[in-house]
């Protein structure tokens, strides 16, 4: 009789053993799909932020593009500031000469 009562017992276990197991690949399949949505949403998100540092690389690379231009235009400056100071010595020299007689 014990061996009838476990072999009934195996089988009216089987089903609910079943649903265990169906739930379990429920819920890894779930799993994997969360997994899934959850990778998309920071691939989007990241596609979106490297978006925004391409732009904000490239308006960067205009400023600079301005700024070097600004600064040889200071340059060019500097050497018109530094050769118009030179002409400036030179003629107080000829000034202090004419009056001073030296």
């Amino acid at each position: 009789m014990h061996v009838e009562q476990i072999l009934i017992a195996t089988i009216a276990a089987i089903p609910g053993l079943l649903a265990i197991f169906l739930q379990y690949r429920k819920s890894k399949s779930e799993i994997n799909k969360d997994k899934s949505e959850a990778t998309k949403l920071i691939t989007e998100a990241a596609g979106g932020v490297i978006k925004n540092l391409k732009e904000e690389i490239c308006r960067l690379e205009r400023k600079i593009e301005k700024l070097v231009e600004a600064n040889k235009e200071l340059d060019g400056c500097k050497d018109q500031l530094e050769e118009a100071m030179h002409k400036i010595a030179e003629l107080e020299k000829s000034v202090d000469f004419i009056q001073n007689g030296e």
